[in-house]
């Protein structure tokens, strides 16, 4: 009877062994999955920032060399982690970053990511290193520097050459105008000889600017390249920098100002799209994370203003891979495009709507009083995104999952609104997805007991600490 009851026992540990550890490899098919569906590149170093993981190889690096990184730190080859003032991102030790940037030099040329990180700690608090993500931003980078290349090389140019030639007389009149003018703005310069600088500028442009150009004229001092913007003939608007030095008689008497004027548009328009490219999403024209944080931010200051609340929503497309895998990457961005326009409407006008990267969105929604009102908006979402998509003939379905922490309730930092939101996400998709769901304390809690659990059976696995053996031989003991 009792070598039956050891057999019985050795059975049941038998059975929950192998619940945990289906359990155990369903959780790392779903890490896997996460990562192949991910663009960011995982990464784990130790105490002494000797990477000790990474998801995958780094564009223009061979396998020989990806996996010789392992073991060794990132300064070992040549690469920098500097945060956004050129220092160490590692130092000091135990401190999270966002978005740093990292350059390594590979046979192909230079490639830059954007990686973030947080402190790994043991369970005496004590720092173990680091781990994080790290985006691929070469294109974005290149395309920057093609950019600042295009606009010194204007520069340059209008540096040693002027568009027209002015003149104006001791009272500020203008009594000459080149040739060219006509030429290149289209206007007749009979409309314009004769006035004086307060009709020739605009005055809702830079008003600052416009006091310090008029301030210049009444000392008769020399100006440089103050720009402007007016329409031409055509109506096109065109900036224009001018330079003036004013004239003087032998006797020292003042007679008037010469100087230049020349089209600076192309340059402003270079420095536009600089701008957008920066804090805009190219795909969806959706503000950008960097964009999203500083909106964030001062959606904080105003809230604390008027003691009202400001909600946070994370939503990320349900099973979006599945429509790159059946219909291809065209029709999973012309989706996202129209994600963007049926999110936009569902929030009011004062509010935002950002693209984090991916199929992931943020709604920043201003002025909450209540969860209710949180609540009307996630619900509109959730029925805008339900209705059925048409891409080519076929009809997509696509359903969204929604998490929502509230300031100051949930955090006072975006980081930690946006970690908040992002694990009330998860949360409701574990629900079943096209769901909501407010962030709760409870759920950081379950998070860490669940990558607790996991780590603790992989090391299991690795130290062959499973009596699997054992067990097999008991049950086959005669009972």
């Amino acid at each position: 009877v009792a070598t039956l009851g050891f057999g019985l026992d050795a059975l049941v540990q038998r059975d929950s062994l192998a619940q945990a550890l289906a359990q155990l490899r369903q959780g790392e098919s779903r890490y896997r999955q996460l990562v192949l569906a991910s663009s960011d590149i995982l990464w784990e170093v130790d105490e002494r920032n000797r990477i000790t993981h990474l998801s995958s190889e780094l564009p223009g690096i061979g396998s020989d060399t990806f996996r010789a990184l392992l073991g060794k730190a990132p300064a070992e080859y040549g690469m920098t982690v500097t945060d956004a003032d050129g220092v160490s991102a590692f130092a000091p030790a135990g401190k999270p970053f966002r978005d740093a940037l990292l350059t390594v030099e590979t046979p192909r040329g230079r490639i830059w990511l954007s990686v973030t990180g947080e402190p790994i700690r043991d369970a005496e608090n004590r720092y173990c290193g680091y781990r994080g993500t790290a985006l691929d931003i070469s294109a974005r980078k290149q395309a920057e520097d093609r950019l600042r290349q295009s606009e010194e090389r204007y520069r340059r140019l209008n540096a040693i050459a002027s568009d027209w030639y002015w003149e104006r007389d001791e009272n500020q009149l203008l009594s000459y105008l080149s040739p060219s003018f006509q030429e290149i703005t289209g206007l007749s310069t009979v409309g314009v000889i004769g006035t004086g600088i307060h009709d020739t500028l605009p005055p809702a442009y830079d008003p600052a600017g416009r006091r310090q150009y008029i301030q210049a004229f009444a000392e008769r001092g020399p100006f440089r390249d103050y720009e402007y913007a007016r329409r031409d003939a055509d109506g096109t608007l065109r900036w224009r920098s001018t330079s003036g030095d004013p004239i003087f008689k032998a006797n020292g008497e003042f007679v008037g100002y010469r100087g230049v004027c020349k089209d600076v548009t192309e340059r402003k328009l270079h420095e536009a799209a600089l701008l957008r490219q920066a804090h805009y999403d190219s795909l969806t024209e959706l503000p950008n994370r960097a964009l999203m944080r500083d909106r964030l931010t001062l959606s904080f200051e105003r809230a604390r203003g008027d003691g009202r609340q400001v909600a946070v929503l994370l939503l990320d497309l349900d099973q979006f891979k599945h429509v790159n895998d059946s219909f291809g990457h065209e029709a999973g961005d012309a989706l996202l495009r129209a994600v963007a326009q049926r999110i936009i409407p569902c929030v009011g006008p004062g509010d935002t709507v950002a693209r984090l990267g991916g199929d992931e969105f943020v709604a920043i929604v201003e002025n909450v009083e209540r969860d209710e009102d949180v609540t009307l908006v996630a619900t509109s979402i959730l029925n805008s995104l339900a209705t059925p998509w048409e891409y080519q003939g076929a009809e997509l379905l696509q359903s969204t999952s929604i998490g929502i922490s509230l300031y100051p309730r949930d955090g006072e930092q975006p980081r930690d609104l946006l970690r908040n939101a992002d694990a009330a996400m998860y949360a409701a998709k574990l629900k079943g997805r096209n769901t909501l769901h407010f962030y709760t304390s409870e759920l950081n809690e379950r998070a860490r007991r669940f990558v607790d659990l996991r780590a603790g059976l992989s090391r299991a696995i690795e130290r062959e600490e499973f009596l699997l053996q054992q067990c097999a031989s008991a049950l086959q003991s005669p009972a």
